[in-house]
């Protein structure tokens, strides 16, 4: 390492905050900044990111949490893949500091000695705040399902600083003390430990994720748009969708899909498995329907296809076992049909891939991103420097402030809260809401201006939570949704206000809310939340909703008399 690596980062890391994070305060950003470089190549959102940052008070010593099942991130109502091949869990300190110090790694290990211990019950453990309690549970809850099926299984430690050195040998009791605590509680794991510095953060910053792969093909067969259906042997398909540097599957390329890979036990997968690698029938593509892939300005010559920003869009069944079976070792000189689009325009790639992933029943809420409606209020949210992000990663990429970015998820929590009156809902299962009802929370009919005030108005509320440190995280997080229900009802001047009514008020909460109008609210919401217990789980369930309610009715008809 070198001083010159540390002067590098620091610069980047500056230019990150200005651009990203000018608001959060300096270390809090470079746990940010750093854990999304470590994370790099599983193409997290900020959102995603920011659902595993456990940084603050009473975190462990843990700032980044986060556990993969397939490459596939597990969050709180993220079902686990039916069959599972590779578990990552991926514990990170990150510190804006100069070195590596002992603390930090003693702290790793005294919350590993929680974590891992399966006898010991998360609810028992004081010391940690419910935030990290929650991570803890979410773990234990998904791996505990996996149980049962043959996986690799990597622990893997990061300690990130500016450190322009290299860790200091004092280190090294420490690190054997954590190796042999991890492999005593977990059987047959594949033990990491990574020191990042100063080096390692800015090299990762300066590698790309390739946006522009190539693959072999045999034959080909263009059109005038610019799209061409191709032929291609197995071998290359599983080439082409092979990260070089780790040997996993490119989860970027296959973000885009949206429809989830099955599993071996689906009907139609066992029938790809068993094809793959038999003779009996002389071409694969006879008997699969292959695979489309979506593409800027995709060219073909010289016997292979080169694809910009490549986004498999349909035959992610088809992709994953063909990868699988050339991973362990499997052969088949076949071919398989690939098809490569050049959308003219955003319309109509989301009809390719309505189109494409319609053909077979699957479960449609991975398609609302398609719909008008959100393409509506993509456009609203621009005038009001607002960037809603339908696809998973859009205005990251394009360097737009975190704060300024606005997830599905995240207008989804707010209707719940505001317009439907389902705060705990909001809080605790927000995505079940959406499979359940989803026509209600993203009602076409709906002005679009609601979602645009359902969002100012969550945004207002976070931003005044943030500033009350004299709450605990927990409550901030518990009341969050509750404070905007209470707010709207007092602002329309109903306890149930309409959407209507809601959408009036977009305008008006462009501007900040009264302070003292927060103050009571907030006070309100808390004698509330304290009188049914001032946990996570009264803030999950349905009593806490039906005495806001009263309350504010309660409220509003004194104002009235």
């Amino acid at each position: 390492m070198s001083e010159i690596d540390r002067r590098a980062l620091e610069a980047n890391f500056e230019g990150w905050r200005a651009e990203r994070a000018p608001d959060i305060p300096v270390s809090e950003a470079f746990e940010l900044y750093s854990i999304g470089l470590v994370l790099k190549d599983a193409d997290l959102s900020d959102e995603e990111i920011a659902s595993g940052h456990l940084g603050g008070g009473d975190d462990g010593g843990v700032d980044g949490f986060y556990f993969f099942l397939n490459r596939q991130l597990m969050q709180e109502e993220t079902d686990p893949p039916k069959d599972v091949m590779t578990a990552n869990l991926w514990i990170i300190q990150s510190k804006n500091e100069d070195g590596f110090g002992e603390k930090a790694i003693d702290k790793m290990r005294s919350f590993s000695e929680d974590l891992l211990d399966f006898s010991k019950p998360v609810s028992g453990f004081t010391r940690y705040n419910q935030t990290v309690k929650d991570a803890m549970d979410l773990f234990r809850t998904k791996y505990e399902t996996i149980l049962a099926q043959p996986h690799k299984f990597t622990v893997t430690y990061v300690y990130a600083s500016r450190s322009d050195h290299e860790p200091s040998k004092k280190l090294d009791d420490l690190l054997a003390q954590l190796e042999k605590l991890v492999k005593s509680l977990l059987s047959g794991v594949n033990y990491q430990f990574q020191f990042w510095g100063a080096r390692e953060l800015i090299q990762a910053f300066r590698a790309p994720i390739d946006k522009t792969l190539s693959m072999n093909i045999e034959s080909s067969l263009s059109t005038p748009d610019g799209s061409f259906i191709c032929f291609a042997k197995l071998s290359c398909l599983a080439k082409f969708l092979t990260d070089e540097k780790t040997g996993d599957i490119r989860q970027h390329v296959l973000d885009p899909n949206v429809r989830d890979f099955q599993g071996d036990h689906v009907q139609v997968n066992k029938a790809i498995r068993e094809t793959l690698g038999t003779s009996d029938v002389k071409e694969f593509w006879w008997l699969n329907n292959g695979i489309t892939i979506l593409a800027d300005d995709p060219k073909v010559g010289g016997g292979k296809v080169t694809l910009t920003s490549p986004e498999l869009v349909n035959g992610l069944q088809t992709s994953y076992l063909v990868f699988n079976f050339f991973k362990g070792g499997g052969t088949d000189d076949r071919t398989v049909m690939v098809r490569v689009i050049a959308p003219p325009d955003e319309q109509t790639r989301r009809k390719i891939i309505r189109a494409t992933n319609n053909q077979t029943a699957m479960n449609p809420l991975s398609l609302y991103a398609t719909d008008d409606i959100h393409f509506n209020i993509e456009e609203l949210f621009k005038l009001r420097q607002l960037y809603y992000e339908r696809r998973k990663g859009q205005y990251r990429r394009e360097k737009k402030p975190i704060a300024s970015i606005v997830s599905m998820k995240d207008v989804a929590q707010a209707v719940i809260a505001i317009a439907l009156r389902r705060p705990n809902d909001a809080r605790a299962r927000p995505e079940t809401v959406l499979k359940k009802e989803y026509q209600h929370v993203f009602d076409e009919k709906t002005d679009t201006r609601l979602f645009l005030a359902c969002i100012l108005l969550d945004r207002q509320v976070q931003k005044y939570l943030a500033s009350r440190e004299d709450l605990p995280k927990d409550t901030r997080t518990d009341i969050r949704y509750y404070m905007e229900s209470w707010l709207i009802g007092m602002l329309v001047g109903r306890a149930e206000p309409s959407k209507a009514e809601i959408a009036k008020l977009a305008t008006t909460l462009e501007s900040p809310i009264d302070k003292t109008l927060m103050d009571g609210c907030c006070a309100w919401v808390i004698e509330i939340y304290k009188d049914a217990g001032g946990t996570d789980k009264a803030a999950k369930g349905t009593d806490m909703p039906k005495k806001l309610i009263a309350f504010l009715k309660g409220e509003l008809d004194e104002k009235r008399g």
